[in-house]
């Protein structure tokens, strides 16, 4: 959820892909920038004694922080765009916002993976309920655990007691949506969204990897989508921090940002932020010269075996 969250440990990863070839830890607050913030390019707040980590600064915002950062240690972590998706007219308007080639081709893949699987339509499933969270939970899981995401980058659906019990108290208050898409009786993708004062939030999604040929992540978002507009009750869906194919096709805007990590001015910290910017800057530039060469894509997918 968006504002400030306690401390807890910051890793400064050195990344080949999604492979972490060593990492360096810092216990640090972090500031998710609320959305009705961000769209509003409010100022940031101060950053705290022991440093603070900022996620979605609007980047016009960044000369600002960085006058309020004082003594300490700047870093711009990296920068992006955060899509949204406005959500104030109806689903057909929202639809609209897309071009015509890519609604046919969504309904399209939902048509085909519905007759492939047995059915007229595929087989969608909404929960809201503490106890239907709990059955959603236990078969997302499933999911999750075939995910690229959990197994290189530790970001799969979170099943520790602590996510478990917020989930259920979130559930209770009508704060979450949560689908599954089923082939027969056996789940292959799943979207869970929290909600947050009238915004839904992308928190995580996952597919069955011999599945993506399907596209089911598309053919489930595309359904979720209708089913939240027809309750007409939200103005806002925050596709979060991070670019990529899915979010840009399902969004209507976007803010550019940035995460910062303002940390004190010691000489440990000086070092670590002056490695770990170089590093980056080193497998940046090997990317951008294998992508030149065609061959980015392919070794992407064999770091991710």
């Amino acid at each position: 959820m968006s504002g400030w969250t306690a401390a807890r440990a910051y890793p400064f990863r050195f990344q080949v892909g999604e492979r972490t070839l060593a990492s360096a830890v810092r216990s640090l607050p972090a500031y998710l920038y609320p959305f009705e913030d961000l769209i509003a390019g409010a100022p940031p707040p101060a950053p705290r004694g022991e440093g603070t980590v900022y996620r979605r600064v609007p980047q016009s915002r960044l000369k600002d922080l960085q006058a309020a950062a004082g003594g300490f240690l700047f870093y711009v972590r990296e920068t992006y765009p955060n899509h949204y998706a406005r959500m104030d007219g109806t689903f057909e308007d929202y639809g609209a916002t897309m071009s015509s080639k890519t609604r046919s081709t969504l309904r399209r893949k939902a048509r085909k993976f519905a007759r492939e699987t047995g059915g007229e339509m595929p087989d969608i499933r909404e929960y809201r309920t503490p106890p239907e969270l709990d059955e959603f939970h236990r078969l997302a899981r499933d999911v999750s655990k075939t995910t690229y995401q959990e197994r290189l980058l530790d970001s799969g659906l979170p099943e520790d007691d602590a996510f478990l019990a917020n989930m259920r108290a979130e559930a209770a208050a009508d704060r979450i949506r949560a689908y599954l898409i089923f082939d027969t009786e056996r789940p292959v993708a799943y979207l869970y969204c929290p909600i947050e004062d009238g915004t839904v939030i992308y928190a995580y999604l996952g597919y069955v990897p011999e599945y993506g040929r399907h596209s089911v992540g598309s053919i489930l978002q595309w359904d979720a989508m209708e089913r939240l507009f027809a309750e007409a009750r939200y103005r806002i869906f925050d596709f979060t921090p991070g670019d990529g194919q899915h979010k840009r096709q399902f969004a209507t805007d976007a803010v550019r940002c940035a995460d910062v990590v303002v940390l004190p001015a010691t000489v440990p910290n000086r070092l670590l932020i002056a490695s770990h910017r170089n590093f980056v800057r080193s497998v940046e530039g090997v990317g951008t010269a294998l992508d030149r060469l065609g061959l980015k894509a392919r070794i992407k997918g064999l770091l991710r075996r």
